[in-house]
């Protein structure tokens, strides 16, 4: 869930204003339908201080139907989430909310409080414009119960200057990544810069190792469905490949009180030569001083397992609709046509990078960085995905990224002990 939260960052729905409706009564239908109703829909978000599209589609949608009143009420994250809370607790939701995939939304969705969007989803081809896979995370018994807007995918970010400074290949297995990293050690230079403060970057990372040594995605589903455990074999020797990276000083000393903005500042800056995060940190590259080294590649193979078509991926926020709203199907109308025109409105607003849906249009003309554009590509390469933390409950992610980020303090836990404690977190937190 951590990770869902720092995609808020990078993607683009937040507005001014404030209040919310959360009334009880269906509208009949035929006065909202036809534009001689005066609807208010309110949109819940949290803040992301990015509103330029948002701020688009909305004006535009408001221009085209004249009796309806877009009323945003963007919150902080914290606030966002408490509010959500209360809501259901008292059983509505406001009209359009922004939720986040898995488990994070299922208790809404058992709920009864979210309205299907299989009929908008199938209306005018807005399906097709989804990246592959994308819906998954916000499905339940075959219905379809947010849009997402954001999408990111884990990834291996490195300094082009750096290597060749070395005369170093980027590491395609990750033995090469070890390797590598104590050749950059030797070097004086810092291999991975990670920010391990915030216990979820540690999770991140050991994700892709997993995903790739499973030889592909599933792993989590395969303990959900009851049909492995996190002492498995494959899971064991992924703690292996985890300890062996942190043995070789890929990281910074100290790297448990490296907060998340000042690891990645630090590969931004060109003190690190790898990086390896979400493809949301897009988003800081306009103030990144070693833009032109900076390049981003596929996760390394692990001991020749894995595709690199396979990616660990991030569930970003998506847009719900109440069923218990006044107006749900107006509110359904209005998330048709933003997901119908945040493609090409993030596009022309240079906010394309990691959202969940094709982009149409060239992004060389439209100003977009090499790095960028690199990124856009692994978008087009993906065949199957693992959700990073989606698909477990946050007290098992939390007490999970807390074992991990212990071993950057005593890398020498036997592997089978690790194993161990995930699985008792798991079981402690069903």
């Amino acid at each position: 869930m951590l990770i869902t939260m720092i995609c808020l960052l990078v993607v683009t729905l937040a507005a001014c204003g404030s209040g919310n409706n959360t009334g009880t009564d269906k509208a009949s239908g035929s006065d909202a339908q036809s534009g001689t109703e005066k609807i208010t829909l309110t949109l819940q978000t949290p803040v992301t201080g990015q509103e330029r599209v948002s701020d688009k589609i909305i004006a535009d949608y408001q221009a085209e139907h004249p009796n309806v009143t877009i009323k945003v009420d963007a919150l902080d994250l914290g606030a966002h989430n408490v509010k959500l809370n209360t809501q259901a607790a008292a059983g509505a939701l406001s009209d359009i909310v922004v939720v986040n995939a898995g488990a994070a939304m299922q208790p809404f969705v058992d709920a009864g409080l979210l309205a299907p969007l299989d009929d908008i989803l199938e209306k005018d081809g807005l399906k097709d414009t989804f990246l592959p896979l994308v819906l998954d995370g916000y499905k339940f018994n075959d219905q379809q119960y947010a849009l997402p807007m954001a999408y990111n995918l884990t990834a291996l970010f490195y300094n082009k200057a750096l290597f060749e400074k070395i005369g170093a290949e980027v590491p395609t297995t990750f033995e090469e990544l070890v390797e590598v990293s104590k050749k950059f050690k030797a070097a004086g230079i810092l291999p991975i810069a990670l920010a391990e403060k915030e216990a979820w970057t540690g999770g991140l990372l050991f994700g892709s190792v997993l995903t790739r040594q499973n030889g592909g995605p599933g792993f989590i589903k395969d303990v959900l469905d009851g049909k492995r455990n996190f002492q498995d074999p494959d899971f064991v020797e992924s703690i292996k490949k985890f300890e062996d990276l942190i043995k070789a000083g890929a990281f910074q000393e100290g790297v448990t009180a490296v907060d998340y903005f000042t690891g990645l500042n630090q590969f931004l800056n060109g003190e690190a030569a790898m990086h390896i995060n979400g493809t949301w940190i897009s988003a800081a590259f306009p103030t990144a001083k070693a833009i032109n080294d900076l390049r981003v590649t596929e996760f390394p193979t692990v001991n020749g397992k894995g595709q690199i078509t396979d990616f660990s991926a991030g569930p970003g926020i998506a847009l719900a609709v109440s069923s218990k709203g006044k107006h749900t199907e107006q509110a359904k109308d209005f998330v048709h046509y933003y997901m119908m025109h945040f493609p090409s409105v993030s596009l022309d607003m240079d906010n394309a990078i990691g959202i969940a849906q094709k982009i149409d249009g060239d992004l060389k003309a439209k100003g977009y960085s090499d790095l960028n554009i690199q990124i856009q590509e692994l978008f087009t390469k993906i065949k199957r995905v693992e959700p990073v933390d989606a698909n477990l409950n946050a007290a098992t992610s939390e007490a999970h990224n807390k074992t991990l980020q212990n071993l950057f303090i005593d890398p020498n836990v036997k592997p089978e002990d690790v194993a161990k404690e995930y699985q008792d977190a798991y079981e402690a937190n069903k």
